[in-house]
């Protein structure tokens, strides 16, 4: 189990090089993977390279054979094409969201996931951009997928790089200090178990080492929830308009269900459980 790394303290905004690169001079994960280390005033964090290819996206079998009944909104299931893009190997903490937007955070919450409302997101990304000169963004619903699946070294599990839900997301039933059965969910007994979100990295990763893309806070996508088509579909953006975006991944205080990678609600949910993953192309 990974246990929680403390961040060097840099002077000045840079792309810090490891001591093992690929032939393009990136540095490279356990799982080696090409990565990004950037570092924004004081706070480092990582960006994945998740190579572009093909995919089925939605409840294929192994959702449907997971024990929980997908949603309708995880149908049809629908090929999807994507180009290559770089997603946050762990959600935006606390230390980052404060350092970009200037506020306050207790040194205790640095490498927690930062709660979110959705008119603060772009203010943030924004920020970010104007000071790395980079272009950070939110990743669609089916780059999030694809990439909670592995991409191309997926191996068809039913959570993010695992088909036991507790190696690998914070839910319901582990994010306290007991054990709780998710055959009855309760919000007292939620809350006298003292459920919260965890630190980063505390779990397991998948297949690319992206960690906690289940579970501990819901992420948006920039998508509109819609219908899926039946169609193929090349870097799809969802609908053109809508009510309410989609998120992903589960949280502290959901059922399991909701880490599954196909799940796929929509914003419902205050800013305790929702956060954010950036993403970014490769041009």
């Amino acid at each position: 189990m990974k246990q929680n790394r403390i961040l060097l303290p840099f002077l000045a905004i840079c792309l810090v090089a490891c001591s093992k690169d690929d032939d393009e001079g990136h540095s490279k994960n356990e799982q080696n993977v090409p990565v990004k280390e950037i570092t924004f005033k004081n706070c480092s964090f990582t960006m994945v390279k998740v190579d572009g290819g093909t995919f089925q996206m939605g409840a294929i079998r192994e959702q449907e054979a997971s024990g929980w009944k997908p949603d309708r909104t995880e149908y049809p299931v629908h090929k999807v094409t994507l180009n290559t893009f770089y997603i946050g190997e762990t959600e935006v903490t606390k230390e980052l969201w404060s350092a970009v937007m200037e506020t306050e955070c207790d040194y205790s919450e640095y490498h927690k996931p930062q709660g979110v409302e959705w008119n603060d997101i772009q203010p943030f990304i924004e920020r970010l951009n104007q000071a790395t000169g980079l272009k950070f963004r939110l990743p669609t619903d089916a780059e999030w997928e694809y990439a909670a699946r592995g991409g191309n070294r997926s191996q068809g599990h039913i959570y993010p790089g695992f088909d036991i839900s507790i190696l690998a997301a914070w839910c319901y039933n582990n994010a306290g200090t007991y054990i709780l059965n998710e055959n009855k969910w309760d919000y007292w007994e939620l809350r006298n178990n003292g459920n919260s979100p965890h630190y980063v990295k505390q779990l397991l990763p998948n297949e690319l080492g992206l960690y906690d893309m289940g579970g501990n806070l819901y992420e948006y996508c920039s998508d509109w929830l819609g219908d899926y088509p039946e169609e193929p579909q090349t870097n799809p953006q969802g609908p053109q308009s809508g009510s309410m975006r989609v998120i992903r991944g589960g949280c502290w205080a959901i059922w399991s269900n909701s880490a599954r990678v196909s799940h796929r609600p929509a914003q419902s949910y205050n800013s305790d459980y929702v956060g954010l993953r950036l993403a970014m192309s490769t041009e």
